[in-house]
């Protein structure tokens, strides 16, 4: 079974909770919950799809925050979404760690 180094992940200051879920169909490899929080990633992929599975979900969640949709300008877009994938980095350095250099 995958691990991960926290079960807690702070975004745009927003503290979510990362659960490894068994419940998860194999249709779907993760969800992101905004109203309570909680990332749920499925328990049963790989580690390299684990990792790639949560960014997917951080994602969801800086789109969800900074009100992001698929109709902005696309250069608007793209600022706003480094910006929240920065802070993500900068306040999660364990997170860079574990999906980025192992």
């Amino acid at each position: 079974m995958n691990k991960l180094p926290s079960s807690k992940i702070s975004i745009l200051g927003y503290k979510f909770k990362i659960i490894l879920s068994k419940e998860i169909g194999n249709e779907e490899l993760g969800r992101c919950d905004y109203t309570n929080q909680i990332i749920y990633l499925n328990s049963k992929q790989g580690e390299d799809s684990l990792k790639d599975c949560l960014l997917h979900e951080i994602i969801h969640a800086i789109c969800y925050l900074m009100d992001l949709k698929d109709t902005d300008i696309e250069e608007d877009y793209v600022t706003r979404l480094a910006t929240g994938l920065r802070s993500v980095f900068i306040q999660n350095k364990w997170f860079i760690q574990w999906c980025f250099c192992n």
